[in-house]
């Protein structure tokens, strides 16, 4: 019976430590968009957990002169639909979504395409306290492009303008304005689209010709700063030349 007993608890123990180590075949963490939502223009922090994304908003800059936009239409696919249901306000947009069928609805990508402006807009006295805050935050990003579903009739507007410029509409929001023959023909609210995606980018400061740390350069995240210039100011500071006349 001893012999028995040993033998049982040698059985158990191999298969409790077995399954210590046993992972499910499709580990891969699915990420969820939580916190606010991603809005163009604006800068805040991203925290990647576990099984979400939190982006948290924390400025949004005056852009009173308009920054170029560029609108890319794509076909919805499974991987794009999943993430537009996930979005709290999916069903501000309906999305008629059928795999099979071969005509899918259109989903829209806005991009800022003029970078040089956007950091010449961070620049100005309207938004000094804010280039002040990023300056001492050096996980602060901006959303540089943002996946979103407008009403169809809206999307056709986006797509048949000449260019698209973001602008502020009334105090702390922003608005698409559109341009056809050199006119400002029509202004479209954000607050229309569901945002159901973004990308962000990375501040990077160095020293300019009157040996200030300023903003020099806008880059995707996963991409460097360009040669002199750093993510962090306090680094650019440290990286002064003193020497240099």
């Amino acid at each position: 019976m001893n012999y028995i007993r040993f033998g049982y608890c040698i059985l158990m123990m191999l298969v409790l430590s077995g399954c210590s180590i046993l992972q499910p075949k499709d580990a891969t963490p699915t990420y969820t968009p939580k916190g606010d939502i991603a809005v163009l223009g604006a800068i805040g922090t991203e925290d990647k957990q576990l099984l979400a994304t939190e982006f948290t908003v924390n400025a949004l800059p005056q852009y009173l002169q308009g920054i170029r936009v560029y609108a890319t239409a794509k076909p919805f696919n499974k991987n794009a639909y999943k993430k537009l249901l996930k979005s709290p306000e999916a069903t501000k947009v309906p999305v008629k979504y059928v795999d099979s069928i071969p005509n899918k609805p259109n989903y829209l990508q806005l991009q800022l395409i003029d970078r040089i402006a956007v950091l010449e807009a961070l620049k100005t006295s309207a938004n000094s306290s804010i280039a002040n805050y990023i300056e001492t935050q050096n996980d602060s990003r901006l959303v540089s492009a943002i996946t979103v579903v407008f009403p169809k009739t809206v999307q056709d507007e986006i797509l048949k303008a000449d260019a698209l410029f973001l602008q502020n509409n009334r105090y702390k929001q922003y608005e698409l304005a559109l341009v056809k023959d050199g006119n400002r023909v029509q202004q479209i609210s954000l607050q229309e689209a569901v945002v159901f995606d973004y990308e962000l980018s990375c501040f990077c400061w160095g020293e300019n010709k009157r040996r200030k740390i300023v903003l020099q350069a806008l880059v995707d995240t996963n991409d460097s700063c360009p040669k002199g210039t750093y993510q962090s100011a306090d680094k650019a500071r440290d990286k002064m030349d003193y020497f240099k006349l």
